[in-house]
């Protein structure tokens, strides 16, 4: 997954070798995706310079067909049943925010820190925690010392917690924006089966940060638990992506060079923060045979601000790993769809949590593999 350009390092990213810069304003990053800063490119519309940036490494490319798979990456069946939890935390009222059993409610005063968390790629052991990653926008002028949650809601009830998921020192005075990643453990926080693995369900990620004064919650990330462990989308129909959020306009194109070219468009009244793509190839039976959210260590997205109503267009390099435990790509034509993460900003208002906005497409051209 992506790590975010804070302002400051972005003119130092411009001329930075891939693999070199890393903020050490950050508490953890993710592992398995060692990123790199560049400029993003512009392939018309509103330019991106200053506003997107590409996160990179060396990748096989989108036409390798003999992309790297490892294991844990086969069809899920389910932990014992002495293992799984059957009764989930419930409210509790005098919950403080952040902590088992919280009803997760919109800050009742704005923040002006502005958090977002998305999904990191699958865990490399089919029952491990689920890695997520974590940005932290601070606004011109502003300090902070805090430890950032992570929590995982049912019904709008936290249920499972990572109340320390991210530490901060002093972070210098804004604007700066700062990303994280770590592990997310999916079991239980609380009640008779603390400790147990959530059963499968739908459930939502939020990133939490109490601070002097205040409270910031992110938008809500949908995680599907299902096998006890995040859903995977390898050997499924093409139907399990989900549908396309009306919030995000989204098309784009395969290219020859093994990239990607995106056009995205955020329809909201404020700024939006692009968080992720990920890409899928999908075989001539609607099949899934490769996903680039299986773990690797290489990878590459664009991640920054989204000016609402503005055209952005930018190219992507991306390696969808093959299904198959290292086995080669059908032979064939494969055709390539993409999925973005948008997290809204808090001005967007609402009556409750907001969610992050997908934007699903099915890219023109396809893949050709011999």
């Amino acid at each position: 997954m992506s790590l975010d350009l804070s302002s400051a390092l972005r003119e130092a990213a411009d001329h930075a070798p891939l693999g070199t810069l890393e903020p050490s304003v950050l508490g953890r990053r993710v592992r398995h995706r060692r990123a790199a800063r560049t400029a993003a490119r512009t392939a018309g519309g509103v330019g991106l310079a200053g506003v997107l940036a590409v996160t990179a490494t060396q990748t096989p490319g989108l036409l390798d067909r003999y992309s790297r798979s490892v294991p844990g990456t086969s069809a899920v069946t389910g932990l014992p049943a002495d293992q799984v939890a059957t009764t989930l935390p419930t409210a509790d009222p005098g919950a403080a925010p952040g902590t088992c059993g919280w009803a997760v409610d919109r800050p009742a005063a704005a923040s002006p820190l502005e958090l977002a968390v998305a999904l990191g790629t699958y865990p490399e052991e089919t029952y491990s925690a689920v890695p997520v990653t974590v940005e932290v926008r601070v606004p011109e002028n502003v300090t902070f010392r805090s430890v950032i949650g992570v929590v995982v809601a049912k019904d709008g009830v936290v249920v499972a917690t990572s109340p320390d998921f991210m530490s901060f020192g002093a972070t210098p005075a804004g604007p700066i924006s700062m990303a994280g990643g770590g592990d997310l453990s999916v079991a239980a926080c609380g009640g008779p089966d603390a400790t147990k693995v959530l059963p499968d369900g739908d459930y939502v990620l939020y990133a939490v940060l109490p601070y002097e004064g205040g409270l910031a919650l992110s938008p809500g990330e949908p995680l599907v638990i299902s096998g006890n462990s995040r859903e995977r989308w390898c050997g499924a129909h093409v139907s399990v992506l989900p549908r396309g959020d009306d919030r995000v306009g989204i098309s784009g194109s395969v290219r020859g060079d093994d990239s990607i070219d995106l056009r995205l468009t955020w329809s909201g009244t404020a700024e939006a923060e692009l968080l992720d793509e990920r890409v899928v190839l999908v075989d001539a039976a609607d099949r899934i045979v490769a996903d680039s959210d299986i773990w690797a260590a290489s990878g590459e997205s664009v991640t920054g601000t989204l000016p609402p109503g503005q055209l952005q267009s930018f190219s992507v390099r991306t390696s969808p790993t093959s299904c198959d435990e290292g086995a080669a790509l059908p032979s064939g034509e494969l055709r390539a769809f993409v999925v973005a993460t948008v997290a809204p900003s808090s001005a967007e208002g609402g009556s409750g949590p907001s969610t992050n906005a997908t934007a699903v497409a099915e890219l023109i051209g396809t893949v050709t593999v011999p």
